[in-house]
């Protein structure tokens, strides 16, 4: 994390350095180098413009335009040509002593408009075929100011020393700005590595830290700026952490201490109830078998004898079927409670989907014996694959599945499925045509102590214990599946659920479907 952010920031900040650094001094530069240059020409077109106005003043020669030295220290540059015209377009004195007396309308080199001009101006000429650079001076000559001129001087000079010194200057400027930049830059990328890169580094490998556990890291705190800042805020949330983790570990300690007492209390509660109740079912056994075999044959000639012993078996009937039900209610929570602490002991293997149909189906066939007589059809697929699971348990999940549908459905028909809904899994269904489910009652069927009809059964007196659907959803998760209902109200219900198929490794265990 260090080198990405030590990496990534330096880069960032430098190209920013570097990108800045260079528009301004470019176009500082810019400014400059051409500022200098345009005095550079202005100075040279003066000194261009120097014997001309020389000439106008009466202060130099005409003549002395055939004097290459005098017009070289004139002009500050290496003089080319110079003549004094007339108005006539006559050339009067020159350099070329040959033009002397010529046209300059019949000089080819020369534009003959330059001299009809009233106030010429200077003239600049870029660079020619031969590499050189040039410069014009056309100057009037009165007599008198606004007068008509009689003369044009006329001068060129080769301005190549006034071009080099200007890219001279151009790549002075070039080189002190690339030089300012990378020194600026190095200054400016070392001081950010030293007091931001670094610092930033330090906390996000405190951070690091933080996220492994390591609470007790120090945090440096010296500073007054934004890090400073931001490390104040992170040695806060240090502490916040270590004080919250503390709270937790606290409470922690607090529940694994009352779940052991809650494992002991059921322990503790399940032997204490089981066992007088054992007691209260035997004795109830004991008292209807001696009501059987002596009371009954002496009420047989009493009509009020007769009616009594109605109520009396009837009564021994119901604390048979109350103690039943307590001690399947005792079981229940027992069994969701050692599921949900882990000490459920479960037996794994392959088995075939078929056979654990077929059991649940001859268990629950005396279920579907009492009147009004539903009707159970056992349709199981042909070739599925074994599962991986503990029988006895799914033997559980599909037998409480079929007391249910039973229940719902006492005049329909039940039908236990098994299929292969997609390649390693395998898929039990238990449909009924009873009365089915209200949809907004599905969302709890899963849910503890819960049952149809909003009755909670921990307040109210219900058939069963509210928990089989419990803990058929915790035995087939268990097992890595999943477990839904589907209902439509007076057409029935579809409880599924799936099971993995038993791999050829353990490790390839395939991952539950979306919709079982």
């Amino acid at each position: 994390m260090e080198k990405t952010i030590k990496h990534s920031l330096t880069l960032t900040i430098g190209l920013v350095v570097i990108l800045i650094e260079t528009a301004a001094f470019f176009a500082v530069g810019y400014f400059y180098t051409q500022r200098f240059s345009a005095e550079l020409d202005a100075a040279a077109w003066t000194k261009v413009q120097l014997p001309g106005i020389l000439m106008n003043r009466q202060l130099l020669r005409y003549e002395s335009v055939a004097d290459a030295n005098m017009m070289t220290e004139l002009t500050g540059g290496e003089f080319v040509d110079g003549m004094v015209v007339g108005a006539d377009g006559n050339v009067y004195y020159a350099r070329d002593p040959l033009v002397v007396g010529r046209n300059v309308r019949d000089l080819d080199d020369i534009d003959a408009r330059l001299f009809t001009v009233d106030n010429p101006q200077l003239e600049p000429l870029a660079a020619q075929p031969d590499g050189n650079h040039y410069r014009v001076s056309v100057t009037p000559i009165r007599a008198f100011e606004n007068a008509k001129p009689f003369f044009y001087a006329y001068v060129k000079v080769k301005t190549n020393a006034v071009e080099a010194k200007k890219r001279d200057i151009a790549k002075t400027f070039v080189a002190g700005s690339l030089l300012c930049v990378v020194f600026s830059s190095l200054v400016l990328i070392v001081f950010t590595r030293r007091y931001v890169i670094r610092p930033l580094a330090r906390l996000a490998g405190s951070a690091d830290r933080l996220a492994e556990g390591e609470l007790d890291t120090a945090i440096p705190l010296h500073r007054d700026d934004e890090i400073g800042t931001l490390a104040r805020s992170f040695d806060a949330m240090r502490h916040a952490i270590r004080e919250k983790i503390t709270q937790l570990e606290g409470a922690n300690r607090r529940l694994t201490e009352l779940d052991g007492m809650k494992s002991a209390f059921l322990s503790s509660v399940s032997h204490e109830l089981r066992t007088p109740l054992t007691s209260i079912l035997g004795y109830a056994k004991l008292i209807a078998k001696n009501f059987e075999k002596h009371f009954l044959p002496a009420a047989a000639d009493d009509a009020k004898l007769a009616a009594q012993a109605g109520r009396i078996r009837q009564n021994l009937k119901i604390i048979q079927l109350e103690g039943e039900r307590l001690g399947r209610m005792i079981n229940d929570v027992l069994d969701l409670h050692k599921i949900e602490s882990g000490h459920m002991v479960w037996h794994f293997g392959a088995h075939a989907p078929a056979e654990l149909a077929a059991a649940a189906a001859t268990v629950a066939a005396a279920l579907f014996n009492v009147p009004p007589h539903p009707r159970l059809v056992l349709a199981v697929a042909p070739d599925l694959p074994l599962v991986r699971a503990d029988p006895d348990r799914i033997h559980q999940v599909l037998i409480n599945l079929l007391a249910n549908a039973s229940k719902f459905a006492p005049w329909g028909t039940v039908t236990l499925r098994a299929s292969t809904p997609q390649p390693g899994w395998v898929l039990f269904e238990v449909s009924d045509t009873g009365v089915g489910i209200p949809a907004g009652d599905i969302p709890k069927l899963f849910s503890r102590f819960q049952q149809l009809g909003n009755r909670d059964t921990l307040t109210e007196k219900p058939q069963g214990t509210g928990l089989g659907l419990a803990i058929c959803k915790e035995i087939v998760e268990h097992h890595g599946g999943r477990i839904r209902a589907e209902s439509t109200p007076s057409q029935g219900s579809l409880f599924a659920f799936t099971l993995p198929a038993a791999p050829a490794k353990e490790s390839q265990t395939p991952q539950p479907p979306t919709n079982p």
